[in-house]
């Protein structure tokens, strides 16, 4: 059975067949299939970096297992949903079938034998964007009392891996005419030359998403999951403590009655009372910024393992450099002359270089210049680390169009932007021990955007049609958008991924956390439902979450700390009365 859209013939125009494949196995030669399976490769190794990184963060060994669990879950979960409709519904290669399954996939016939060939690179590379979407979340709930499920983060990273992804993928990189946002679909066959096909008039019919490596169909799609996760552990932790407060009110009562003879007795006057007390709300957050630098920077530099957090770091930059220069998927051209695109690759990863080193740079000088000023004992590496890692996640949509100095600029921007997310998760009091959200949600919003903004010139035009030529092996007619249209299109594309995960994965984290089993199964009052609901520990959290107090510790005057950074009160009380 042959589902191509072409007849297999040795005179078939090898130009324009290659058109209709974009981003399928066929247009690889030896050389590039190799460079492309490597850097899948590597890839696929980065979740060890995202592993070491959250290990970093807990000394205590039912966390790390549970970390280093989830890692396992999230691979298999994420492959299985990629494998039976992530694949198909992206639909990057421009081909089309009703089927699910890989081994059903459409597939191209060789012009020349009419061999049948399975798209296994391309699924195998594209899966570790899809897998990686889903795994970036492990260090959102570190440290917390409030853990998901094993169904629950089994089906978080199907979804995410298997449906969110790829529907996001598709429509910034899909080759149909219908992917409104997709530079691909801009393709054009010598067929369409002999029809005199044109591109249409209107705005949204010659807008195009410059997203060149996933800054927002990955980073952006991973961190706005990470936001609904985390407003609805925030909103539990918030209810918790409210929950706990009145109880500690209504036993303070009883004990002043039982203690009457207490209260005549004069009480000490403290100095301050509420010196060192941590902000309740919004108001007084935002009057007291210096808790939010000790929030940030505490004076001892951090508790985390940061030997690990630094391995972790490490593993991540090196992939990174397989995750952008292997988006070319290609070092040659072979169906077209592109002399210089070997050099797209050596572009990519001095930008990502120049980027890193503007971020790191600015991180450091706003730790060291806290340190001095506070007077602390030591400076907080991870947070150095999280600005280099968030000027790579900058870099990543527009590292193949901006100069180097450019790249630079990026770089300093995103740690600043990364501060800014911080903050806001301060003042909201969200908790984010990994600062999944102000790395990628913040870092891959800048990516897009940067590339509306310092992409301005004809020159860089170019490198943007050579590059996307290169990759698809296709004559590419991209409108010249003019700054306007060129920065609107990319304030599009921000809204709509960051709009679309939101919602998704907001209704399913709803959903599975309104799901309450315990209430179902303790209806009829049976033995078993009741010994259900103990041994599965069902409450509060729904199917969603489980609360595990016992063992994980947590610090609950912190719910919306981590990274190492979170504020021990009675440390602070201490150098409060020591420091001169």
């Amino acid at each position: 059975m042959s589902s191509t859209p072409f007849e297999c013939s040795a005179e078939t125009n090898q130009y324009d067949l290659s058109c209709q494949i974009v981003h399928n196995d066929y247009r690889y030669s030896e050389a590039s299939a190799a460079w492309t399976l490597i850097c899948a490769m590597v890839i696929f190794f980065m979740r060890a970096g995202f592993m070491m990184i959250e290990l970093s963060f807990s000394s205590e060994v039912p966390e790390r297992r549970n970390i280093v669990f989830l890692k396992y879950l999230d691979v298999s979960a994420s492959a299985v949903g990629f494998w039976l409709f992530g694949f198909q519904i992206s639909n990057i290669n421009g081909l089309s079938n009703s089927s699910i399954f890989l081994n059903s996939v459409v597939v191209i016939e060789d012009q020349v034998t009419c061999n049948r060939v399975i798209p296994y690179i391309s699924w195998f590379f594209k899966f570790g964007f899809a897998s990686n979407t889903a795994t970036l979340m492990g260090g959102l709930l570190v440290r917390c009392k409030y853990k998901l499920r094993v169904l629950s983060a089994f089906l978080n990273a199907l979804i995410i891996a298997g449906i969110v992804h790829p529907i996001i993928a598709r429509i910034v990189w899909g080759a149909d005419r219908g992917d409104f946002l997709s530079p691909y679909r801009f393709c054009r066959t010598e067929e369409d030359v002999a029809k005199n096909v044109t591109i249409g008039d209107g705005y949204f019919d010659r807008i195009y998403l410059l997203d060149f490596a996933g800054g927002g169909a990955v980073h952006i799609v991973g961190g706005m999951a990470s936001l609904g996760l985390t407003l609805i552990v925030s909103t539990q932790l918030w209810w918790d403590k409210r929950v706990e407060e009145k109880e500690n009110k209504h036993k303070l009562q009883k004990q002043q009655k039982q203690q009457k003879q207490l209260q005549q007795q004069p009480q000490q006057e403290d100095e301050d009372p509420n010196e060192d007390q941590e902000p309740k709300n919004l108001k007084e957050r935002l009057c007291k910024p210096t808790y939010f630098i000790r929030y940030m920077y505490p004076k001892n530099g951090g508790d985390d393992n940061i030997e690990q957090a630094a391995s972790g770091v490490f593993i991540l930059w090196f992939g990174w450099f397989a995750f952008n220069c292997g988006t070319t998927e290609s070092l040659e051209g072979p169906l077209r002359d592109y002399p210089v695109y070997s050099n797209i690759a050596g572009r990519i990863a001095v930008n990502m270089i120049t980027s890193a080193a503007g971020g790191g740079i600015t991180a450091t000088l706003i730790a060291t210049t806290v340190q001095t000023l506070t007077k602390g004992k030591a400076i907080n590496c991870n947070e150095i680390a999280n600005g280099i890692l968030t000027s790579l996640v900058a870099i990543t949509s527009n590292c193949p169009y901006v100069d180097s100095i450019t790249a630079f600029y990026i770089g300093v921007i995103a740690v600043l932007l990364y501060h800014l997310g911080v903050y806001i998760e301060y003042l909201a009091n969200i908790f984010d021990t990994g600062r999944v959200i102000p790395v990628h949600a913040f870092g891959g919003t800048w990516s897009l955007l940067a590339g509306g903004l310092f992409v301005l010139h004809n020159s860089e035009y170019e490198y943007i049609r050579e590059t996307y030529e290169g990759v698809c092996f296709c004559n590419l007619e991209l409108p010249q958008l003019n700054y306007i249209e060129r920065l609107g299109a990319q304030v599009i594309g921000v809204i709509l991924i960051s709009s679309f995960t939101l919602v998704m994965m907001s209704v399913f984290y709803i959903t599975f956390f309104c799901i309450r089993l315990d209430l179902i199964l303790k209806l009829g009052n049976t033995k078993v439902g009741n010994a259900i609901c103990d041994r599965l520990a069902f409450g509060k959290g729904g199917f969603l979450l489980i609360c595990q107090k016992e063992d994980i510790p947590f610090n609950a005057d912190y719910d919306g700390g981590g990274n190492g950074s979170q504020l021990d009160l009675q440390d602070l009380k201490g150098a409060s009365t020591t420091e001169t």
